[in-house]
């Protein structure tokens, strides 16, 4: 089997994580796979860019450690 850190699957909606992630990698695979779920038309680099913003974001805004 291929590893994955996430997948979605659509249009239902099901997001499975690599359950061996931990802290800051889990939560920015997990918004990557949101992000696939809603926007399937953009681009791997799309979504990845748009995970680590909000992931740093977070982190500047002390909501993330």
């Amino acid at each position: 089997m291929k590893k994955y850190d996430g997948l979605t699957t659509l249009p239902e909606i099901k997001i499975k994580i690599n359950p061996e992630l931990k802290n800051l990698e889990l939560v920015e695979i997990l918004i990557h796979e949101i992000c696939h779920s809603f926007w399937p038309e953009k681009t791997e680099k799309e979504v990845k860019k748009f995970a680590r913003t909000i992931v740093r974001i977070l982190r500047e805004l002390e909501l993330l450690f």
